[in-house]
């Protein structure tokens, strides 16, 4: 499937924007959330952030409960990334261990 800006993600979210293997930002309502590429050493880092306007308690109360569900979605990321490096080294490259 190819990305389109307006394209729905996981029921709640449309896509506003990417570049293609550089970032995504999805937006529901008053909340957009970016998860972003960058490069780190020999590697990269998966960035996530997440922006909401509304009144501050409920951002904090929100943020909270995005905690626990931000980590399980970047651990099960990195998971999937790691397996794919190990299943599909690429030509002229090991892969990491």
């Amino acid at each position: 499937m190819e990305l389109e800006v307006g394209q729905h993600f996981m029921a709640h979210f449309e896509l506003a924007s990417f570049a293609l293997n550089q970032h995504i930002t999805l937006v529901a309502g008053k909340i957009a959330v970016t998860y972003a590429v960058r490069p780190e050493g020999a590697g990269t880092r998966l960035v996530a952030r997440v922006c909401m306007s509304g009144p501050r308690i409920v951002g904090r109360l929100l943020a909270i409960g995005d905690l626990a569900m931000m980590r399980k979605q970047l651990l099960t990321l990195r998971g999937l990334a790691e397996a794919e490096n190990r299943a599909e080294p690429r030509a002229g490259l090991e892969p990491r261990k």
